[in-house]
């Protein structure tokens, strides 16, 4: 499949997302399960928790298809706290879940902050297990990634931060309609085509009308555990990173 038909089949998602359960991870991304192994990330600043530990590496190998937008990322190896440019860290395994976090006490560790990698439109980067980075993509980027569970054990990973500091946890949480909307409609407007804008008096009118007769998205009273969702449908909205 070539990539502009990749991206307007993503295209067809960002506009009609209401029929999706989404979550949003703290790192400030939206992501939908497609299967097991594939998710598309939607990724937007505004709705990063502050001050969250960002490096850490994953249970599992991956690829990452840039659909739009842009992905800056730095990978650090683990090197010798005598060894030239460290940064020293704290470490610890984590096990996520809905509505928890499993935390074991943090070590020191010391990492070589690699040069910095960025990836545009259309670009593909692979990535171990392993292998630790932090990632900053653009405001609005939107990447489908696809897992390689090459490991028996695919729920700890690895996260770090400053030493000095206090781990801030990135757990996913069931994503609003509110933010599910602005989040994809500023993808949209950022990377995507940009559709028609009413211009005369009367389109702005059947704008708006057509806005009115939009149904309101209503939430289950059941669901008064914002977690509940996620504990319902783990096959869908997954665990940890």
């Amino acid at each position: 499949m070539n990539h502009q038909t990749t991206k307007l089949l993503v295209k067809k998602i960002l506009e009609n997302p209401s029929g999706y359960l989404w979550s949003l991870q703290g790192l400030g991304m939206l992501r939908l399960y497609l299967s097991t192994e594939v998710r598309l990330h939607v990724w937007d600043s505004r709705f990063r928790i502050a001050d969250v530990s960002t490096v850490h590496n994953h249970p599992w190998g991956f690829e990452s298809y840039i659909v739009a937008g842009r992905v800056k990322q730095y990978r650090f190896k683990p090197v010798a706290e005598t060894h030239h440019h460290v940064e020293s860290f704290l470490c610890s395994v984590l096990k996520c879940g809905a509505g928890n976090c499993e935390r074991t006490p943090p070590e020191s560790a010391f990492l070589f902050r690699q040069l910095e990698e960025s990836y545009g439109e259309g670009h593909l980067y692979h990535q171990h297990a392993d292998e630790i980075h932090d990632s900053a993509p653009d405001d609005g980027t939107v990447t489908l990634v696809t897992r390689h569970f090459t490991k028996e054990d695919v729920d700890h990973a690895r996260v770090f931060w400053p030493s000095g500091t206090e781990w801030v946890s990135a757990e996913p949480r069931p994503a609003t309609p509110a933010e599910v909307y602005e989040i994809t409609s500023f993808a949209l407007a950022m990377w995507f085509p940009v559709h028609p804008i009413p211009t005369t008096v009367e389109e702005v009118r059947i704008a708006e009308e057509a806005m009115k007769n939009e149904p309101p998205v209503v939430l289950p009273e059941s669901l008064k555990d914002p977690y509940e969702l996620m504990r319902r449908h783990p096959e869908v909205f997954g665990s940890g990173e």
